[in-house]
């Protein structure tokens, strides 16, 4: 489903990263996750940097549990469907685990900022 909407999402973020250029911007932060899917075409779309929090969250991931940690993967239907976590947790020696009842992961990723969102308003 994410393939059929490729162009005309990448047409639309290139005025925002033409935008982005023009105002001079050194590093760019994309909140959304399975946007990441589209990182590499994204990237080669503009010369400033685009933060991969996905990567960054993975390298977290292993400097914070090390090697081998199993991760579960909370995330929408979506980004669990592009495989961008597992890809990027698997480039780290990591293991990645999509979860389905409580089974002992080191550490969870909320791969949703809905997610978050859900646990503050329950406290």
């Amino acid at each position: 489903m994410i393939e059929q909407k490729e162009q005309s999402f990448l047409e639309a973020v290139a005025k925002d990263l033409a935008t982005f250029d023009y105002a001079g911007v050194c590093n760019i932060a994309i909140p959304c996750n399975t946007s990441h899917y589209f990182m590499k075409k994204l990237q080669a779309m503009t010369d400033i940097n685009i933060i991969n929090m996905v990567d960054e969250t993975a390298k977290y991931i292993r400097e914070r549990y090390g090697e081998s940690a199993k991760v579960a993967i909370l995330a929408t239907d979506g980004t669990v469907n592009t495989g961008i976590y597992q890809k990027s947790l698997a480039n780290y020696n990591l293991l990645p685990y999509i979860p389905n009842g409580n089974e002992g992961c080191s550490c969870v990723v909320l791969g949703c900022t809905e997610l978050l969102a859900l646990i503050l308003a329950a406290k």
